[in-house]
C-alpha cells in the first residue's frame, strides 16, 4: 500500500520528467500552492513570509526553504525532502537570499522564472487517483460549509459569526487551514472579501458591517482544504424577495455557470468553455460587467490555467476546474455563483453537488 510519502514522490517524479523534457535542470517557486504540491507542506499559515521550494530534474527531490521560526511546523508536517532554514533577526533577509541561491546553485530568480512556473503548472494539471480523492473530500467539505451557512442564517447575525460557524463546522469535519483567491498576486479582483483568512468569505464586503441587511444580497464563497487540496463553491443568499431584475440576472448567471461546466471535456479549449458561458448568459448581463476570467485549475491552490475568451489551454482528463462568475453590486452586495468539477473521459463531473447555482431564498 503506497504511503503519503510514496504518493508525493510519484508526483515529484512527474515534475522532474516534465523539467527534463523541457531541458531544465531545476525549477523554483514562491507560489504557496506549488510549494505544497512539491513538498507536502502547506506554508500558507507560516509566520515567516517568503517561503520557497526547489525541485531538481536529476532526482526529483525537493528542497523547502523557510524561516527558522517555522521549524516546528515543518517538522510536524513531515516534509518529504531537504529543508533549509533562514536565520532570524537582523540578518534574516540576507540569510534567506543565501539559502535561496544555494538551493539552486546560482541566482534563485533565474530558477523561479515564468517558464519554470509554467512547467510546474503543467505538471500539476492532471491529478492522480489520490489527488482526486483529496479534492473530492474538499468538495464534500464545501457542501458541508454551504449547509452550515444556510442552516444558521438569520438577519441578526454578524458577518464574523457566520464565518466562525462555517470554520468550526469544517474543521470538525476534517478540513484544515485556509485557501483564498487573495493568494493570487493581482488580489481579489472585482470584489472584496471579508475576512480573508477563513474558509468562507463574504463578497462585496471590505470590513465588518454589523448585522446583515435583509434588503441586500449576500454572496459568499467557500474554499476548504482537505489533505492540502482545495475545492471552491459559492452561491448567493437573499433574506427578502429580490427584485425582478435581480432574479432574472441571477437566473441567467447561474445558467451560464452551468453551461460553462457542461462545456468541460477532454480536448476542449478554455476559449470554448468561455464561449458556452457567454452564449448562455446572452444579453441578461453585459460581459464587460464581469471578471473576464471565469475559471481556473484547482489542486493544492490555483493553477496556471485560466478560462477566458482568449484562452488557449486544452483540457485534460483528471483536471479539476472551478467555474465562477459574479455581478458586483447587483442587489446591493452582488450576485455570485461558483462550482468545482472534475474533467473526465466522458466530460465533466460536478464535485460540489449541494451548493446551488441559484438564489437561496431564506425568508
Amino acid at each position: 500500500m503506497p504511503t503519503d510519502i510514496d504518493k508525493l514522490r510519484a508526483r515529484q517524479a512527474r515534475v522532474a520528467a516534465r523539467l527534463s523534457s523541457a531541458g531544465r535542470t531545476v525549477a523554483a517557486t514562491r507560489d504557496p500552492g506549488t510549494i505544497a504540491y512539491l513538498t507536502g507542506v502547506d506554508v500558507r499559515g507560516f509566520a515567516g513570509r517568503g517561503a520557497a521550494a526547489v525541485i531538481r530534474a536529476e532526482d526529483g527531490l525537493s528542497i523547502l526553504i523557510v524561516s527558522e521560526a517555522d521549524r516546528p511546523l515543518v517538522e510536524a508536517a513531515g516534509a518529504a525532502g531537504e529543508v533549509r532554514y533562514w536565520a532570524l533577526g537582523r540578518e534574516a533577509a540576507a540569510s534567506r537570499e543565501r539559502e535561496l541561491d544555494a538551493a539552486v546553485s546560482g541566482p534563485f530568480s533565474a530558477a523561479a522564472d515564468a517558464e519554470a512556473q509554467r512547467l510546474l503548472d503543467l505538471a500539476m494539471r492532471s491529478k492522480d487517483d489520490d489527488e482526486i480523492a483529496r479534492v473530492r473530500a474538499a468538495a464534500d467539505l464545501a457542501d458541508i460549509g454551504y449547509t452550515a451557512v444556510v442552516d444558521r442564517m438569520t438577519p441578526d447575525l454578524r458577518v464574523l459569526e457566520i464565518v466562525r460557524n462555517v470554520d468550526r463546522s469544517l474543521l470538525a469535519a476534517g478540513g484544515g487551514g485556509w485557501w483564498s483567491p487573495l493568494e493570487r498576486p493581482e488580489g481579489a479582483g472585482l470584489l472584496s472579501h471579508y475576512p480573508i483568512e477563513s474558509i468562507v468569505v463574504l463578497l462585496g464586503r471590505g470590513v465588518e458591517t454589523g448585522v446583515l441587511d435583509p434588503a441586500a444580497t449576500l454572496p459568499f464563497v467557500l474554499h476548504p482544504l482537505s489533505g492540502g487540496y482545495a475545492a471552491a463553491a459559492g452561491t448567493t443568499v437573499v433574506l427578502s424577495p429580490p427584485s425582478a431584475h435581480v432574479r432574472s440576472c441571477a437566473e441567467a448567471l447561474g445558467a451560464a455557470v452551468q453551461a460553462g461546466v457542461g462545456a468541460l471535456a477532454p480536448g476542449a479549449s478554455t476559449a470554448a468553455v468561455h464561449a458556452a458561458f457567454a452564449s448562455a448568459l446572452g444579453d441578461a448581463v453585459p460581459l464587460d460587467e464581469l471578471d473576464p476570467v471565469i475559471g481556473y485549475d484547482l489542486g493544492t491552490g490555483m493553477g496556471g490555467m485560466l478560462i477566458d475568451a482568449a484562452g488557449r489551454d486544452v483540457l485534460e482528463p483528471g483536471q479539476v476546474v472551478t467555474i465562477r462568475a459574479a455581478v458586483p453590486h447587483l442587489g446591493g452586495s452582488g450576485v455570485a455563483f461558483q462550482t468545482t468539477a472534475l474533467v473526465t473521459e466522458a466530460g465533466a463531473e460536478v464535485l460540489t453537488q449541494v451548493v446551488p447555482m441559484r438564489l437561496v431564498e431564506l425568508y
